[in-house]
């Protein structure tokens, strides 16, 4: 996968980022796709479509499309 601002993070960071109000380049503050979080306030809406997109790449070419949650 390429290169993405996107920043791996646990679980409990990402219900912290979802609680607490934080400012954002788009509408989205995390992704989680297979039990991975990502922290990706600091992305335009280009760039996450590019990561959301690689992401599912990824899975599919692992047998699992589609398992992608928006929080």
């Amino acid at each position: 996968m390429r290169y993405h601002k996107a920043i791996s993070i646990t679980e409990a960071e990402a219900s912290f980022l979802k609680d607490e109000p934080t400012p954002t380049m788009c509408d989205c503050i995390v992704v989680e796709s297979l039990g991975r979080w990502y922290d990706v306030r600091h992305m335009n809406t280009r760039e996450l479509n590019a990561f959301l997109d690689d992401l599912e790449r990824s899975h599919f070419n692992g047998a699992t499309a589609g398992f992608v949650t928006l929080h």
